[in-house]
């Protein structure tokens, strides 16, 4: 799964504690990109998409789900 975040402290280490706690389950990896939640969706939507038309290209697989965090 792909996350993005919006501040650097609170929704980050969320993130972190529950990728933790369930890590023999799922993949995470947190986004570098930071913003206001909107831009938050955008880059979500933008990642998720391409990420769908690299693995029709067969470079890759898509992310199973991109989640954004934001309080």
């Amino acid at each position: 799964m792909l996350v993005y975040v919006e501040g650097q402290r609170t929704e980050e280490n969320y993130v972190v504690y529950w990728h933790r706690r369930y890590r023999t389950q799922v993949g995470v990896m947190i986004a570098d990109e930071r913003g206001v939640p909107m831009t938050l969706v955008d880059h979500a939507i933008a990642a998720k998409r391409e990420a769908e038309r690299d693995a029709r290209r067969g470079r890759g697989a898509p992310w199973d789900e991109v989640w954004c965090v934001f309080d």
